[in-house]
């Protein structure tokens, strides 16, 4: 970690030579697609920050790239999946002692060190993964998922493909065996229970992860009145105290936990080594998206497998 910092500015500097000599030779060739060119010097940078490691440089770039330039929705993906951050060891501070009985009672406890998802998973990634397996895509099953049949905009998957212009929206409407496989196949797992709330509140026992006081602007909820999920990271003012986004509002997700036998979601999760977003978010209001509560649970017909 301390190494990958230490040469960051290094990297950065010659990415920016690399692009700014790129950004000249397209100058002397008369080249006047001023869209092009942008698409071509953000491209060069984020696949010189992906091939560097710096993903979060690396997703600043791509994102901002046409997706139907070169390979960028594939590096784009990968991008998303390197950005995470790094939670360390120690105690903190889980439960509410005045919220539902299933927060109660507030307690410290102790977590060893580990990485979190700094972006929820998005459509563009959880495609390759469908691509790659016999999975199905997303889509609103009869009596599931009826909260996006209300959605301002649709969200609903066409031949394994995501709506258009929804690549960087975060991917809804799977299940908890969709979530625990597509972090099987991404190398990673779902959090637990404890590891997304201390990622998502610090070790403070704060109530959201900017404080203790909610503000509407920094999460997408019912107050903005937006009616559907938002790209990821839209809310950088509302990050938690180690840099993850989305941690309240915008959609539900899962985590590596079993309650009463089934796996459950908890409101405003992130997983710990991989986000899957399943319904919530923008139907949820402020007192619903504090970072201790829990959610409804969610069927399976299996148990999770044991977080290695």
């Amino acid at each position: 970690m301390k190494t990958k910092l230490a040469i960051a500015p290094i990297l950065i500097l010659l990415v920016t030579l690399i692009v700014g000599l790129s950004v000249y030779r397209m100058c002397l060739t008369n080249d006047h697609d001023v869209g092009g060119i942008l698409d071509q010097v953000r491209y060069l940078a984020g696949a010189a920050y992906l091939k560097a490691g710096l993903f979060d440089q690396a997703v600043s770039q791509l994102s901002q790239v046409s997706l139907d330039y070169r390979d960028t929705e594939d590096k784009l993906a990968q991008a998303l999946d390197g950005s995470m951050v790094y939670i360390p060891a120690g105690e903190f501070i889980m439960g509410n002692d005045t919220g539902n009985p299933d927060e109660r009672p507030q307690r410290p406890v102790y977590l060893d060190a580990f990485e979190i998802d700094k972006y929820e998973v998005t459509n563009i990634q959880y495609r390759r993964f469908i691509q790659a397996t016999a999975r199905e895509a997303p889509q609103i099953w009869p009596g599931r998922y009826v909260q996006f049949t209300n959605s301002k905009i649709s969200l609903d998957w066409r031949d394994r493909a995501y709506p258009a212009d929804q690549a960087t929206y975060p991917v809804v409407m799977v299940n908890w065996e969709d979530a625990t496989a597509y972090c099987v196949w991404v190398g990673k797992r779902l959090p637990t229970e404890a590891e997304w709330e201390k990622a998502a509140r610090g070790t403070d026992g704060r109530t959201y992860p900017w404080g203790n006081t909610w503000e509407a602007s920094k999460a997408n909820t019912r107050e903005t009145e937006i009616g559907h999920p938002q790209p990821v990271g839209s809310y950088p003012a509302g990050a938690s105290p180690y840099g993850a986004l989305d941690m309240v509002g915008n959609v539900w997700a899962c985590a590596a936990i079993v309650a009463n036998g089934w796996p459950t979601f908890t409101a405003g999760t992130i997983t710990a080594r991989h986000q899957i977003a399943t319904p919530r978010g923008h139907r949820s209001d402020g007192a619903a998206c504090n970072e201790a509560a829990r959610g409804t649970p969610l069927t399976s017909t299996s148990p999770p497998p044991s977080a290695t």
